[in-house]
Formats: C-alpha cells, sequence, structure tokens
C-alpha cells in the first residue's frame, strides 16, 4: 500500500537516501526503485512509497514514486438547481422590519488562526527598485492602535459560505453595465484566425462624425479573397540571430528563395516612421517550410526597397510597424508590414466601408483592455514581458481609442459577404473579445436578485440593494414610467437583518511578523480549462475550446481557495530576514501576518430570524468540525485559515413577555446544545427541497472537500517551464493543436472540488 512521504536525505553520489513519512521510522531508498519518469528526486521531494520488510529489519522502499503533479490553488462551489418552491432556503419576499416576528439576539465568537493571518492595513515601507518600481509593506489593519479585522471583512467572508451552502444568488457578480462580469472578456487571438483580417486605414470625417476604413488588399484577385492569403507585404526588419540554432533543433529549413530575404534589410536604408507614406518596389516570394509534422507553403509579396517619391515599378502604400522605437514586439518576429492595394485586382472588397459605432465602442474597449492588462494600476511602469521582445507600439503610447485627427493604420475583420466591418484589431496576432459574458454563461436565476418579492436568503439576511440594470424586461414589455418608477420604489433597497461588530484581538503567542510574499495571481476568468466546464459532458475536453463564445459552457460555481493543511513549510512565503531566497519586486509584497494560535472576539446583531435561517447562519459561521474558514490576504498561499468558535448565544425576551412579568431580562442566554437544534431543522430543509441528504448535497460536498482538503501534492498556480512568471506556457502546452495551428481541445481541465484527490492533480510538465 502507498503512504505518502518526503525525501529527508539523498546521497547521489552512492544512489540511496531516506524518506520520512509520518507516525514511523525513516523509510531506507535505492535510486533504482524510484520511477524516474515521474520526475527528479531531491531531499524535500514529495513522494508516495510502497515498502517491505529490509533484511536489516525495519522498512525499505519498494517503489517510490514522485508526486510531480499540483493543485490549482482555488476550485469552485456548484450551484443547485432552484426549484418552484417557497422555503426559507429558496426565493421569496423579504420579511418586514416593522412586524415583529422571529429570533432576535446576540451572537458572540471567536476567531482563531490556524496560519499566518493577514488582514492588510496601511503601506509602512517602500523599497525603490530599478525602473522607478517599488516593493511595498504593509501593516496588519488597525484602528488607532489596535489590532482587529474589521467587521466588514467577517462579514464578508460568513456571507460567502452562506451564500454558497443556501444556494443564493452570485452577489458578487454585479450586474451593472459599467461592471466587468457584465461585459465580455478578452483573449489572446489564435494563429490560425490572424489571416481573416485586412490591413485598413480608419479616418474620422468630422462633417458626418463618422468613421470609414480604407482597406488595403494587395496583390490579391477576385477568385483567392476566399483563401487565406497575405494581404499586406513584408519588410524584413529584425533579422533571424538566435534562430538558426532553435530551427537546427526542430529539424526547420527554408527555401532558398525565402532564405536571400535575409541579406538586407530596406526599411534600414531609410528613416521610416509607422504610418508613413511611401513607395515601394516588391517581388513575389514563395515560402516552403519543412518541418516534421507537415511543410507549410504559400505566397507572398516581399518589399525590396523603399522611395519617399513615386517611381516605375514601385507601388505607394504605408509602412505599418507594429513594434516600437526599433524593437520587435515578439520573440521570433522578423517582418514588419507594408500596407498596399493594387485597386483592379479585387473588386469583391470595397476600397472603403463605413464602421458602425458598436465596432467603434468595441476597438476602444479593447485598446483600453490592453493598458490595463501591460500597465500598472497607475500606468506608470509596465509590466514585464516574458522573452527579449518589447511591447507593441499602442501599448507604448497608451492608446486607449482611434485617433480623430490623424489615420489611424489597423486590421480589420469584414463580415462573409465583404460588405460590413465586424471588428477592428491594433496588430494582426491581436487579443479579441469573446462573444458572451461571464454572467451570460451562468444560470439567470442565481445571477444577483432584481426583485423585493423573490429575493434569496442571502440577501434577505445580509441586505440587498438594487442593480442599475433592473427590470430589463420591464422595458421591453413597454411598461409605462409610473409601473417602473413602482417597482424602483418597492425596490430600491432591502436592509440586512444582521450586522458584525469589529473583531478585536484576545490573545496571541507573539507580536505579528513581516513575511515576503511570492507574487500572487490575479483573477483569470479567461483561464478556461479552470474557470468553464460542460455540466452536459464534463470529459468532451473538446467543448471547452469553444470558451465564451457559446452558451453549452457554464461557469463552475463560486470560487473557493484551497485549505493547504497538509502541505507542510510553505514555499509561497518566507519570514521577513537577510536571507531570504524570495526576491523583492514590485509585483509581490511584504505583509505583517499574526501567527497560529492568535484570538480574535466578535459579535452579531440579529433581527426576526426565522429558526431555519438562525440554523443556516450558525452552520456557516462553525461549519462542521474538520471544515475552516480562510479570512484576509493571501489564501491562494495557505494564509488566512481560522475556525470560529461560537461562545454564546443570547435571545431577545418576547414582548409579550416583557409586559406580563416585571423581572423579564431583556436577553436571555441559550444553552449551547439549542444551536444543534437550530442548526438540524436547516439541513433537513435543505435536504426536503432538494431531495438528498445534506452530505449528498453538491454544494455542501465541493465545499467541504476544499475547505478541508486531505492532497499532499503541491498547491500552487500552474508553473511556467522555466520561471513562474511564466504560467501561460503552461496553458498553451494544455492545448491539443491541429495542424491548422488552431487549439482543438484541452489535454486537462479542473476536476469537480467533490473529487479532488492526490490522483486528480495537474501535471507541472508536459
Amino acid at each position: 500500500m502507498f503512504e505518502y512521504g518526503v525525501v529527508k536525505k539523498y546521497f547521489s553520489d552512492r544512489g540511496f537516501g531516506y524518506i520520512t513519512v509520518k507516525g514511523q521510522s525513516d523509510i531506507f531508498f535505492r535510486i533504482n526503485k524510484v520511477q524516474t519518469s515521474t520526475g527528479n528526486i531531491t531531499e524535500g521531494t514529495k513522494v508516495k512509497v510502497d515498502t517491505e520488510p529490509s533484511k536489516k529489519g525495519g522498512l525499505q522502499a519498494k517503489t517510490v514514486m514522485i508526486l510531480d503533479t499540483f493543485h490549482n490553488p482555488y476550485n469552485f462551489v456548484r450551484p443547485l438547481n432552484i426549484p418552484d418552491i417557497e422555503s426559507e432556503v429558496t426565493r421569496k419576499a423579504a420579511p418586514s422590519h416593522i412586524k415583529l416576528s422571529g429570533q432576535s439576539g446576540v451572537i458572540k465568537a471567536t476567531i482563531s488562526t490556524k496560519s499566518p493571518f493577514c488582514i492588510i492595513g496601511k503601506e509602512v515601507d517602500e523599497v525603490s527598485l530599478d525602473d522607478s518600481k517599488t516593493h511595498k509593506t504593509y501593516d496588519f489593519y488597525k484602528t488607532g492602535n489596535k489590532y482587529i479585522v474589521p467587521g466588514s471583512s467577517v462579514r464578508g467572508s460568513i456571507r460567502s459560505i452562506f451564500e454558497a451552502i443556501t444556494n443564493s444568488c452570485f452577489s458578487i457578480l454585479s450586474e451593472n453595465d459599467k461592471d466587468e462580469h457584465n461585459r465580455p472578456l478578452f483573449y489572446r487571438g489564435e494563429m490560425g484566425e490572424s489571416n481573416k483580417i485586412i490591413p485598413a486605414k480608419v479616418i474620422y470625417d468630422k462633417k458626418t462624425n463618422t468613421y470609414q476604413a480604407e482597406l488595403f488588399t494587395g496583390h490579391v484577385k477576385d477568385p483567392d479573397v476566399e483563401k487565406n492569403l497575405q494581404y499586406a507585404a513584408w519588410v524584413f526588419k529584425y533579422g533571424t540571430a538566435g534562430k538558426k540554432k532553435d530551427n537546427a533543433k526542430k529539424n526547420i529549413s527554408y527555401n532558398e528563395e525565402y532564405k536571400k530575404r535575409f541579406i538586407d534589410k530596406p526599411s534600414d536604408r531609410m528613416k521610416l516612421s509607422h504610418g508613413q507614406k511611401v513607395y515601394a518596389k516588391l517581388e513575389e516570394i514563395k515560402y516552403n517550410k519543412q518541418t516534421q509534422r507537415n511543410p507549410i507553403t504559400f505566397t507572398f509579396y516581399s518589399v525590396k526597397e523603399f522611395s519617399t517619391t513615386p517611381k516605375k515599378d514601385y507601388i505607394e502604400g504605408y509602412y505599418f510597424e507594429s513594434g516600437y522605437e526599433g524593437d520587435r514586439n515578439a520573440d521570433n518576429k522578423h517582418d514588419e508590414r507594408f500596407f498596399y492595394r493594387i485597386s483592379n485586382k479585387c473588386k469583391k472588397i470595397k476600397e472603403k466601408l463605413p464602421i458602425d459605432d458598436v465596432v467603434i465602442q468595441k476597438y476602444n474597449a479593447l485598446l483600453t483592455n490592453y493598458v490595463k492588462t501591460n500597465w500598472d494600476k497607475e500606468e506608470k511602469n509596465l509590466n514585464l514581458k516574458a522573452g527579449n521582445s518589447k511591447h507593441s507600439r499602442h501599448i507604448q503610447q497608451k492608446e486607449k481609442a482611434l485617433n480623430k485627427d490623424k489615420p489611424n493604420f489597423v486590421y480589420v475583420k469584414v463580415s462573409k459577404d465583404y460588405k460590413q466591418i465586424e471588428a477592428i484589431y491594433p496588430v494582426m496576432m491581436s487579443r479579441t473579445q469573446y462573444k458572451y459574458s461571464v454572467l451570460d454563461l451562468l444560470d439567470s436565476s442565481l445571477h444577483h436578485c432584481k426583485e423585493y418579492d423573490k429575493l434569496c436568503p442571502a440577501c434577505r439576511l445580509f441586505g440587498w440593494v438594487k442593480s442599475e440594470k433592473l427590470y430589463p424586461e420591464a422595458v421591453q414589455n413597454n411598461e409605462n414610467s409610473e409601473q417602473l418608477e413602482d417597482k424602483h420604489k418597492k425596490s430600491d433597497s432591502y436592509k440586512g437583518r444582521v450586522r458584525f461588530s469589529d473583531a478585536e484581538l484576545k490573545s496571541f503567542n507573539s507580536f505579528p511578523k513581516r513575511y515576503i510574499l511570492k507574487p500572487l495571481g490575479e483573477p483569470s476568468p479567461t483561464a478556461i480549462p479552470l474557470y468553464l466546464y460542460d455540466s452536459n459532458s464534463v470529459e468532451d475536453l473538446s467543448n471547452y475550446i469553444h470558451a465564451y463564445n457559446e452558451k453549452h459552457l457554464t461557469l463552475r460555481g463560486r470560487k473557493m481557495y484551497l485549505d493547504h493543511g497538509k502541505q507542510g513549510k510553505s514555499k509561497h512565503y518566507e519570514l521577513l530576514d537577510t536571507k531570504n531566497s524570495i526576491e523583492k519586486t514590485n509585483l509581490n509584497r511584504t505583509i505583517t501576518a499574526f501567527d497560529p494560535g492568535t484570538e480574535f472576539t466578535f459579535s452579531i446583531e440579529f433581527q426576526q430570524l426565522r429558526d431555519i435561517e438562525l440554523g443556516a447562519l450558525l452552520w456557516a459561521l462553525e461549519l462542521e468540525p474538520d471544515i475552516y474558514h480562510h479570512f484576509g490576504y493571501a489564501k491562494p498561499f495557505g494564509m488566512g485559515k481560522v475556525k470560529v468558535n461560537i461562545e454564546n448565544i443570547s435571545l431577545n425576551t418576547p414582548i409579550k413577555d416583557s409586559y406580563l412579568k416585571w423581572d423579564s431580562p431583556g436577553l436571555k442566554i441559550v444553552n449551547l446544545k439549542e444551536k444543534d437544534y437550530y442548526v438540524s431543522i436547516f439541513k433537513k430543509e435543505l435536504e426536503k427541497i432538494y431531495g438528498k441528504a445534506f452530505e449528498e448535497l453538491e454544494n455542501y460536498k465541493d465545499l467541504s472537500s476544499i475547505l478541508s482538503p486531505k492532497v499532499k501534492n503541491d498547491i500552487m498556480y500552474p508553473p511556467g517551464q522555466e520561471d513562474i512568471k511564466k504560467s501561460y506556457q503552461w496553458f498553451q502546452k494544455n492545448k491539443k493543436w491541429n495542424g491548422k495551428k488552431k487549439a482543438s481541445e484541452y489535454k486537462n481541465v479542473l476536476p469537480l472540488a467533490s473529487s479532488i484527490s492526490d490522483d486528480s492533480g495537474f501535471p507541472k510538465k508536459f
């Protein structure tokens, strides 16, 4: 039987070592017992080991398998299908604040930390780095001189659990028009799509207040329009240094006609600027690239010489440079482009086409997304770019909209009949926008609550505020302004019936310490194999490639971070000292955190809760014995693990008793055993409504698996081949590609949270 352990000692020169397994003596192993196909072994390597008795007594390794897999730091709690039944655990009208009914009182509770615990406070230090960048240090949150956990922070964490277990709405996904969740996301286009777009010059007409595009189709003829041809001529500029060795390794070779282009650079003989009108002498080149798989062949035109004045056999056009100030914008880029059109060649595609306002808006949003993705929040520093290339021109110049005062040289995508422009791109291999938004892929019954009379359990308990985009169906149904006004008066908001105090420091083993963290990842819903799934065909990996362009996929659920309880010493953060292996950069932080064993106390005032609601709140606070909350900062790294313990519950004396008895107290402390009664009726209500035992409900199974995992292999973000910053490489290698350089399916998708095990991890390498 396999057991999990860690390599304690390994003597590589002698080929043996020792493995530590919890609760046992060290296990001897020889290198020939290690399945080397699973990775390299070093001290600290996590392994699975099968043992047998040794001749000297004790145990020795029979087989050793390296755990060269990892778990993503987060997974998702699936929602349930909402039955059309009115209940305290489904949608219904919010109770009146005026009519007194239900239970009111106070819950007092303690937060006990189980891992380093940080609530981000004020910035207390800033270290200057190169390129005007800084590394920042933050204190633990304080009010005055007191360390506290803000009540809003506790409330938010408890609400997220409450929403998940009661199958409430996704309150975090707002339907406001300005909210990102309500707009389609952007993603990097694939090479197979790049030849479908045409070079263009976009000009603003001040008289008509419209944009018009002049299309440059090059030498392309009408019969060839359906083919994927090169509309622009190539301008050799950046050379092929460093590629010859790579090509030799991959058995790649080019035809001699193509290689002759690399003798000189026509752009070097003239100081050309982007968008400059020039004249070019072109030659037709046959491209033939021999690879290990299939040869790649096509024909294109290459610039032999430029002129600033008209000449015989020279063609008028515009020089297009996607790089900036002489730097290429992709590691393997060698050519820029020359935009031109032989007018009598291609009549199927008009020379000029108007551009719809919606297309303009989407392009401006794309440019803004480029800036947001590649610059820091203050737009002072560019984010690092992998490889030796630099960012594209439009990124470095922070372009956020089409220029109205001068021509814009871009690429456009035309409709199938070539009569309309469907999209504009700043470069050929551009980011582009999906068809549907995150909210579009979530069942409408789980959207932010819209109607006062149909609020989810969480909105009825914690409160609700209308969305800016409420009641679109009312507009569609031509309801008059009085009807709409009446709805809005009724449904502006609903005051919550719970109020959380700040959590105050009760006890601690030591003062908070400084930790330096590795860079934290940011939410990335475009990581399709992690965020989406096909509920009808989970195993059909080809379906996931369609992403947000088709509605057969759906959001996986409510995002939560895995418990790192079995991970041992963290690789993601270190106590700050002079020998840190984690480098200070502008991408990571130094924080202040309390040790495990620290306690904070807080209280919750609640009003007019039905017994089932009180039971749900109590469950969301304490959870099950082996399930833990995760509060605060750096949850992906295992920080913030806490246990909430209810110290006492006090209920208000019913109003009628206050009048009948002179000595009636205002609050009555409840025996904590009654807590189990309230929790049990909540669980029974869920079982009745959803037709399953509480422990068999999908949302509970996912929640309990995420917040109490037993896995031994690493919990981390997808690793890069050479550097953790290059995790995009892992995502690229996780795709299967067809012969047209287009991804056909994913190799791995995130397992359901309820099925998390050491065998369900992702491979670190492909």
